[in-house]
């Protein structure tokens, strides 16, 4: 909204009969609207010329030690105005009843313009005093001030045609007799705001002036505080809301200094006038009239106003395009995330000299054209052994989404993915899907799978590998709390396998909610609530990459979500989800960068990678943009990874090729988690877990003995999937110590008894926790630090301090994304509102913003090189879902490099 900047203008004066009548003043205030004393700023270089109301002034270069403010600017007391009169917070103009000598006054309210003036009032010439003598510049005493009732007096000394008016309650013959200009029954009355006269220092009847209410629309005033809409105009009160072109508006109710600007199509003077763009000939032209005009190069972007256009709209330079380059050939704006097949890539936004080496089955030409530098019969092969993953591109293309509720439940937060399956946890079990949103199922134990909650999923996308965060007595639960010191993997029937256990090189104490588990390559990293802890696999050595508070985020309905965790040397980066988009932040920096952007993701708080697929697994409640009609959803997008030099990066994160299904059938309402080993797709939700194949078919739940894993997390690289563990157990959505990350059988998302010890234990809070899946590693963010687990060896590293990046937050005690590493530099990957949002590590900084149009509340996202997908999870409709499912999971198609 404008500012509306108070007019100053001259005051109309009430008759002179009227004035002539008045004798009682009416108080100013001593200080502010609230009639306190308002403090001072006393900044340094205040100066009474600047322009700005600094030091002890009142008002703009006025009051306090500078120059006496004029009528109708603000103050503080009196001493600021020059009228000597401060009301209701403003410098009042001058009245015959104000009790202070101003303007044109000889006295106190009277001589001038005021009536004559009493005995012992300063005068001039005898024509100013009632008693017709002025003596020595003071006026001598006269019959009304003999305290008789004589001559013409109606009372004692008031009231006739010489003596001043009465007071209510005097004695009077006619209105002229009193003040109030009321005589009733032979007494005066005392001027009221609803006594039909216009009397006291009102500027019309029965409103404005100091004591009565502001007058409306098209009656008198003085200065804009005499107004009800504050705004006089040559006397008279006129408004923004009028429908009429009054005043200093350009258009009816709009421009000029004191209504707001006008919109697109509306009369303008200057550029001030107009709410976007420009004026141009005399009419506001803006940058979303969808009309080609001003300077732009395509309708409503490019040029020196407008935003930048994108992928494939005209352009003339670079800086008319708000990503990647204007192409010279072709006069469009081409990038490397536009999801266009464009400049010499061998497939959309891969390969070619441009672009970022292409992940596997993606189209090649030559062998440099691959991530793997393998590219077999025009198809890249393999993952690159690089350290490095970048994610180049969140798509919306391909999608598919699934409504996961009937085997969930309401979502609970948390993804993963393996190299086979997509793991989502809701309220009443996890559910896994395969990569395809196919097969979904609450995992449940024994011929189903396993019952017991898993809270705690966590990935190792490198091998698909899913952990269970545990402690000494087993997986945690969600609120749970306490330390994570081991991660137990995970067997097909969500079982938590007896070898393989990663037990913690130091413990990870968790919070009990908001906590968040991060899947990434041969590493988890968890956001313990206050800090980053990275557990590198299959070592399980813990870094506690420093205190961060976590960005907004989704929250899921449990006590943590799930994301991705990137590294790129030795930096890690968390991608979570928020709101509609997915975000990246930088641990321990907190500075956050949009990954991508989508329509509708719904509540999306958990999202797991999933290399082998080539996408990210996530889980959601209700529809978004991937499913129409669902409760509870698991599904997945496709999502690249960039792997090389030591890189885990999520280089895209697609809204095409999704794919979601409805899980609460087997998991109940969602709990929190999702995890993607190398064959299935788990969710936790409150009756149990689910379990799809990575295509989202052949869903096994769990029913009511549903397990949910709450810290749900993957080694992008491997599709590992993990649950976080703790010294007792996989970790619960409570938050605890990590410990450990426990590796889920890549089939079936079950807990093995294969384990990634943390070198270091982190601890998470019980709310607000990122959990960030990586290429060789895990990103943790505690809510004030990053740290990063590097998998396979399990060494946890401190990234510091980093503040929570703006994020989606799940309904429980994490959120999910992606973390990245490539430049050296760790990242994170989360959903913010409508954007994939990726975040540098640890400083927060925004380095990409990948815009969606609705991602639901989608606070989960993850990411599978296998598939070339980014899963994802959301409550509702979004931009991927048709209808109003309940429980969302889905994915997209997805772009990742090793830079």
């Amino acid at each position: 909204m404008r500012v509306i900047h108070l007019g100053l203008f001259a005051f109309c004066c009430l008759s002179l009969a009227a004035c002539d009548q008045m004798s009682m003043p009416i108080p100013a205030d001593a200080g502010g609207r609230d009639g306190s004393t308002l403090p001072a700023d006393t900044g340094p270089g205040a100066t009474c010329s600047d322009g700005v109301p600094n030091g002890d002034e009142s008002g703009v270069d006025c009051g306090g030690s500078c120059p006496s403010c004029a009528d109708g600017s603000t103050c503080n007391g009196p001493e600021d105005c020059a009228s000597g009169v401060c009301g209701r917070g403003f410098c009042l103009v001058p009245s015959c009843s104000d009790g202070v000598s101003n303007g044109d006054e000889t006295g106190t309210d009277c001589g001038g313009d005021c009536g004559l003036c009493p005995g012992g009032q300063p005068c001039t010439a005898n024509a100013e005093c009632l008693s017709g003598r002025c003596r020595g510049g003071t006026c001598s005493m006269s019959s009304c001030e003999d305290g008789t009732r004589n001559g013409a007096e109606t009372d004692i000394d008031c009231g006739g045609d010489l003596c001043p008016a009465c007071s209510g309650g005097q004695r009077c013959l006619d209105r002229t007799d009193c003040v109030s200009l009321i005589c009733a029954a032979s007494m005066c009355t005392e001027p009221a705001c609803n006594d039909g006269v216009q009397n006291q220092d009102e500027t019309s009847v029965d409103c404005g002036g100091a004591v009565c209410p502001g007058c409306r629309d098209g009656l008198s005033c003085g200065i804009d505080q005499d107004c009800e809409n504050e705004r006089c105009f040559d006397g008279g009160c006129v408004s923004c809301s009028d429908r009429v072109q009054n005043a200093e508006e350009t258009d009816v109710d709009c421009g000029g200094a004191l209504c707001d600007a006008c919109p697109a199509g509306e009369r303008c003077l200057m550029d001030s006038d107009c709410l976007v763009g420009s004026c141009n000939a005399g009419i506001c032209e803006s940058c979303d009239d969808r009309v080609q005009n001003q300077d732009e190069t395509d309708v409503d972007c490019g040029g020196a106003i407008c935003g930048g256009c994108r992928a494939g709209a005209a352009c003339a330079m670079d800086r008319d395009c708000d990503m990647g380059s204007c192409s010279s050939a072709s006069g469009t704006c081409v990038s490397c995330i536009d999801g266009l097949l464009n400049q010499d890539e061998s497939d959309v936004d891969c390969g070619g000299s441009v672009c970022l080496a292409c992940g596997p089955g993606f189209l090649c030409a030559t062998n440099a054209d691959c991530a793997s530098n393998v590219c077999t019969a025009g198809r890249c092969v393999g993952l690159s052994p690089n350290p490095t993953f970048q994610i180049t591109s969140f798509t919306a293309n391909a999608c598919v989404t699934v409504d996961h509720d009937l085997f969930s439940g309401d979502d609970h937060g948390g993804i993963a993915v393996s190299d086979q399956v997509v793991l989502y946890t809701g309220d009443d079990a996890t559910t896994r899907y395969a990569l395809d949103l196919t097969a979904g199922t609450a995992l449940r134990p024994s011929a189903t799978l396993d019952g017991a909650g898993r809270d705690a999923m966590v990935s190792n996308a490198r091998d698909g590998t899913v952990y269970l965060l545990a402690d000494g007595a087993g997986p945690k639960q969600a609120y749970s709390g306490g330390q994570v010191t081991r991660l137990i993997p995970m067997n097909a029937d969500g079982t938590a396998a007896s070898s393989g256990i990663v037990t913690l090189s130091t413990p990870i104490h968790l919070a009990g909610f908001d906590l968040g588990f991060f899947s990434g390559y041969d590493r988890i990293v968890i956001y313990d609530g206050s800090a980053v802890q990275s557990v590198a696999l299959p070592s399980g050595a813990v870094t506690n990459l420093g205190a961060m508070t976590m960005p907004p985020h989704t929250t899921c309905e449990s006590w943590a979500f799930w994301g991705i965790a990137e590294t790129d040397g030795p930096t890690t980066r968390l991608v979570y989800a928020d709101r509609a988009t997915f975000q990246r932040v930088t641990v321990p920096t907190g500075v956050v960068a949009t990954v991508a952007s989508y329509a509708d993701l719904s509540d999306l708080c958990s999202f797991a990678p999933s290399l082998s697929s080539g996408r990210f697994y996530f889980h959601h409640e209700s529809t978004s943009e991937f499913i129409s009609i669902s409760n509870e959803t698991v599904g997945y997008c496709p999502a690249t990874y960039d792997t090389t030099g030591g890189r885990f990066v999520v280089t895209s994160m697609s809204r095409a090729g999704c794919s979601a299904i409805d899980h609460e059938a087997l998991t109940g309402d969602d709990r929190g988690g999702v995890a993607v080993s190398s064959s299935h797709v788990y969710v936790a939700g409150d009756s149990g877990l689910g379990r799809w194949a990575l295509d989202l078919t052949g869903g096994v739940g769990s029913g009511g003995a549903g397990i949910q894993h709450e810290g749900l997390v993957s080694d992008i690289r491997t599709g590992i999937a993990y649950v976080m563990g703790t010294p007792s157990g996989p970790i619960g959505a409570f938050g605890g110590t990590v410990t450990r990350l426990i590796e889920l059988d890549p089939a079936t998302g079950l807990q093995t008894a294969r384990e990634v010890p943390l070198s270091a234990p982190i601890s998470l809070p019980s709310f607000d926790v990122g959990v960030f899946s990586g290429w060789n590693r895990i990103l943790l963010h505690d809510g004030t630090n990053a740290w990063r687990i590097e998998l396979p060896a399990g060494t946890v590293t401190d990234l510091g301090a980093m503040p929570s990046p703006p994020h989606q937050a799940c309904e429980t005690w994490a959120y999910w994304g992606i973390t990245e590493f490539f430049g050296g530099r760790d990242t994170m990957i989360a959903v913010d509102r409508s954007d994939i949002v990726r975040y540098e590590v640890p400083s927060g900084a925004v380095l990409n913003r990948w815009p969606f149009t609705d991602l639901s509340d989608m606070c989960s996202i993850t990411f599978s090189p296998h598939t070339n997908r980014w899963y994802f999870h959301h409550e509702g409709p979004s931009q991927f879902t048709a209808g109003f499912p309940s429980e969302v999971l889905g994915y997209c198609r997805g772009i990742y490099g090793n830079p």
